[in-house]
């Protein structure tokens, strides 16, 4: 069985169970120190009772902070820009037939230096020269692939945008 997966395993029953108990005794604990007199029991050292209003609001507050602020901010801080090649291209397909192993698919930083090495190492295919043509005079070479087709990651985005919108 994988590692990481949903499905339910005694190890999560087992803490499951623990932190149900935990937190239902931390909010037994918290409700008797709101509502019941404390110092009745001699204990002068506690926070005082607006600290129960207190504490779930300033919990909300900083779960409102994270998840609109912060969370959003490491997003947008591992996204690449928008005319960059890694936010066009899949790496994917561009190591489709390249053999590369299991822990390097996971790591996204770690594809894209794949892909910049083996572009600097592969060496450029030659154009195929026909000399026997029928159609045209001397030397025919075949169009390469990018003179066929434009290819989108040579595209500058503003160029694409400013087209689209004039």
């Amino acid at each position: 069985m994988p590692e990481h997966t949903p499905a339910p395993t005694p190890h999560r029953a087992v803490y499951g169970f623990g932190f149900y108990l935990l937190f239902l005794t931390l909010f037994i604990l918290y409700v008797m120190w709101a509502l019941l007199p404390t110092e009745s029991w001699g204990l002068h050292y506690l926070p005082d009772k607006y600290f129960a209003a207190y504490l779930p609001i300033l919990i909300l507050m900083g779960m409102f902070f994270f998840e609109f602020f912060i969370y959003p901010g490491i997003g947008l801080a591992m996204t690449p820009n928008v005319d960059h090649l890694e936010s066009v291209m899949d790496t994917t397909l561009l190591l489709r037939h390249a053999e590369i192993d299991i822990d390097a698919k996971s790591l996204n930083a770690s594809l894209w230096s794949r892909v910049r090495y083996d572009i600097q190492v592969t060496p450029r295919k030659e154009r195929k020269v026909l000399s026997n043509c029928r159609y045209c005079q001397g030397m025919h070479k075949l169009p390469a692939a990018h003179e066929q087709i434009s290819t989108l990651r040579f595209l500058d985005l503003q160029d694409v945008n400013r087209s689209i919108m004039d």
